[in-house]
């Protein structure tokens, strides 16, 4: 993601140009629209607009400074005002000398000038070698001579504290250097400013060549109207490449995103025969073809591993992050040093592969192929490079916008599995549910559900789906036969097979096939109702490497709502089965009947309380609420609504695993309970939330109770094993008549105002105000 944004600020260097102008503010207007479709990612977004409008200052200078001594001096001092330093730096290379020249010196807000330095003296050269940014957080007079350089400067002026400095590149080769240093504390620049530095050098290096070329033409009279044809077809270029760029991000759906590069690349180079391209995912060091079009044909191909042969030459510009050209992939030569496979009718005789890149980091391969050799000229390979520079943001911008809305539905899934198990005590009904939900939400070819008997360590398999079809499976012991089942019930934690059939992955584990393709990624989560083992719910995939952290997390919520949801099924049944017999009996019938009316009613209260806390669950809120707000309304008497959260509990569950978070949720619910009034209401509301509902309570005595409830919470200890545990809550409120007389507005707001206290360091109360929902 942070890449993401830096690499946003390429576009910046366009500014010197009049479409590019355009297309940097519409670009802003982008990432404020992203900012609004993801409203967790608005605080970076601000700030990288700010850079961004940095970037396009520095490019507005150069530009009013033609002269490259005068530009590269308005450029030092912009970046001293921009870094809020008193010292930089910037030198340009002279190849053909072998020496450094000083643009811009400054130490303490003093001009330094200096005699050119030799190429081997010097940080600035290590700059130069590498092509790499250099940041020296400390010990500057230690570490600079450890790695080569001569601080010949340090004598006269003495040794800054901290040192950064960047190279400035023209298409990857480094013609000079800018650094800024601090003289008074160590650590003053961190991985931000380096970034930031090195898209300034960038569009100083766009800068440094124009100056370049102005300074030619005026040298080169005789050269004039060849100087300016060249000038006007950069323009041109310039221009198509602005108007790609405009067309290229017009969209969000990564379909749509690619299908329009490949028409923009057509369009530069219309001897392109097949065109892919290939997202990596750094995780499985494996790629996929996210498009893939030979001779207009879109073609379907399986993920690649970019250390195996299968990865081609694809896997190769991943590796290396450099484009590739093959003029001539039949060529002696480039069958020799490189891995060329075929996939279509015909092959391909010149391959061009470009890597798409995020700063530092490689999303994926931009490549166009021809039937012909030597298709591609230096001008189109020019071209579409800039073109995967825009390419790369467009791509990067719409997986961000899938991954928020795939989190967004994930999260509406989570909603609806909760609402359709809370909903039925039917078993069989609650697994079909369950399924049908997993199924939605999860990539899956195989999904079953075992339950667990304590007593006689049989698992059995009620509902088992694969390929498409349900299938029966024979009960077992575990003591015998654990299999994977038996490994999550009896480790009590989820277990994942990223590939069953890579080397060693079961050799520890025992393994059933139980008909079908075998699967290749397993996912089993354990299914615990107050503190026992229910069962085991798993999804696995026919295809290796399938399940994210986001999808192992999604699975287990699931399971402890499946587990809470199946016992009571099975109590449900089990009253259900007591009462049939019952009913045939004479026998003692007024007994009978009385204690199935106990039972039921057992059920009732278990139905409306959360089994963990033993306080009241969302159903009984869903139903209450209302009805204690319409009797405000009509009492005209005010109702304050608080939802909380404990703060940091994945970190504890994941420390001291989820039987200590449960010890910590009975101490918050046995707080709460001694800390409201007989008439207010409490309640669980999921996970570690909880609400509050205070009748006949002002806003301002609700704000207060809030605050002494967070206090008591920090004076709250549980204690698990040898560990006495605690936390902090963060807490939102907000009330009627004062925010809403609408029962779900009340709750979203106090679930805003929640987020709200999060955002803002947690630990704290926050009530609600218009200006948190904007």
């Amino acid at each position: 993601m942070e890449e993401f944004f830096t690499s946003l600020a390429i576009l910046a260097t366009l500014a010197t140009f009049g479409t590019g102008a355009l297309l940097w503010r519409r670009c802003l207007r982008r990432v404020k629209q992203a900012g609004q479709e993801a409203p967790g990612l608005r605080e970076e977004l601000t700030k990288r607009q700010r850079e961004l409008e940095v970037i396009y200052q520095v490019s507005q200078v150069a530009i009013t400074h033609p002269d490259l001594e005068t530009m590269l001096s308005a450029i030092g001092a912009q970046m001293e005002e921009i870094f809020g330093v008193s010292s930089a730096f910037i030198a340009i290379y002279n190849p053909k000398q072998q020496l450094i020249y000083t643009s811009y010196w400054t130490i303490n807000k003093e001009r330094v000038y200096a005699e050119p330095m030799p190429y081997p003296q010097g940080l600035t050269t290590i700059l130069l070698k590498t092509g790499k940014p250099l940041l020296l957080e400390k010990d500057v007079q230690i570490v600079a001579p450890q790695l080569g350089a001569e601080l010949t400067f340090a004598e006269k002026y003495g040794c800054p504290k901290t040192w950064l400095g960047v190279p400035i590149l023209i298409k990857q080769e480094a013609i000079g250097a800018m650094s800024i240093q601090n003289y008074e504390k160590e650590y003053a620049f961190g991985e931000e400013d380096v970034r930031l530095l090195q898209t300034i050098a960038a569009s100083v290096g766009i800068s440094i060549q124009n100056a370049w070329l102005r300074e030619a033409t005026r040298l080169e009279l005789d050269s004039r109207k060849q100087a300016e044809a060249q000038a006007r077809h950069r323009a041109e270029q310039m221009n198509a490449i602005n108007l790609i760029g405009r067309a290229i991000t017009s969209g969000l759906e990564l379909d749509s995103v690619l299908t329009s590069l490949r028409v923009q690349c057509q369009q530069i180079a219309p001897q392109i025969d097949i065109f892919t391209v290939a997202l990596y995912d750094e995780r499985t060091e494996t790629f996929r073809f996210a498009q893939f079009y030979d001779d207009g044909v879109q073609l379907t191909e399986k993920p690649r591993h970019i250390q195996q042969r299968e990865g081609g030459v694809t896997a190769e510009v991943i590796r290396t992050m450099k484009t590739i050209y093959l003029p001539d992939t039949q060529n002696r030569e480039a069958k020799r040093t490189h891995t060329i496979l075929h996939h279509g009718k015909k092959h391909a005789r010149a391959y061009l592969g470009i890597p798409l890149q995020m700063g530092q980091k490689i999303i994926g391969v931009l490549s166009c192929q021809s039937y012909q050799p030597h298709s591609f000229h230096a001008e189109q390979i020019d071209m579409l490079e800039t073109i995967a520079l825009q390419a790369a943001i467009a791509v990067e911008n719409a997986r961000l916008y899938e991954q928020t809305r795939q989190r967004m539905q994930e999260l509406e899934g989570l909603y609806e599995v909760s609402l359709a198990l809370g909903s039925n005590l039917n078993l069989q009904n609650v697994m079909e549910k369950l399924f049908q939900k997993c199924h939605e939400i999860f990539p899956l070819d195989v999904f079953y559900i075992a339950l667990y008997d304590e007593e006689t360590h049989i698992i059995s398999h009620p509902l088992f789906w694969d390929a498409g079809k349900f299938c029966q499976t024979a009960a077992r012991d575990i003591r015998d036969s654990p299999g994977l089942s038996g490994e999550v019930i009896l480790s009590r934690r989820t277990l994942h097979i990223p590939d069953v059939l890579a080397p060693n992955a079961g050799d520890s584990l025992q393994i059933f096939r139980l008909g079908g393709s075998p699967s290749r990624c397993y996912l089993g989560a354990p299914m615990i109702a107050r503190q026992n083992i229910v069962g085991v719910i798993s999804i696995q995939t026919y295809q290796p490497n399938t399940y994210t952290p986001e999808h192992i997390r999604l699975l287990e919520t699931i399971a402890r709502q499946a587990a809470l949801a199946l016992e009571n099924s099975r109590l449900y049944q089990t009253a259900q089965e007591e009462l049939d017999k019952r009913k045939n009996s004479l026998q003692n019938l007024k007994t009978q009947l009385t204690e199935v009316e106990a039972a039921q009613d057992t059920l009732r209260e278990q139905a409306i309380r959360d089994p963990l806390t033993n306080l009241y669950n969302r159903r009984y809120l869903n139903e209450h609420i209302k009805t204690l707000l319409q009797d405000s309304i009509n009492q005209q008497k005010p109702l304050c609504v608080l939802m909380l959260d404990i703060d940091h509990f994945k970190k504890l569950n994941d420390e001291y695993t989820h039987l200590a978070g449960d010890q910590l949720l009975q101490a918050l619910a046995e707080m709460l309970r001694a800390s409201t009034r007989p008439g207010d209401i409490t309640c669980r509301y999921g996970g570690e939330e909880f609400i509050l509902l205070l009748p006949e309570t002002t806003l301002e005595i609700a704000t207060r109770r809030a605050e002494e409830i967070r206090q008591r919470m920090q004076e709250t200890r549980a204690q698990f094993n040898e560990h006495s545990l605690s936390a902090t809550i963060s807490i939102g409120v907000t009330g009627y008549p004062y925010h809403s007389d609408n029962a779900p507005d009340l709750i979203l707001q106090a679930d805003q105002a929640l987020y709200a206290a999060k955002s803002a360091g947690r630990n704290r109360v926050i009530c609600w105000s218009p200006s948190i929902s904007a």
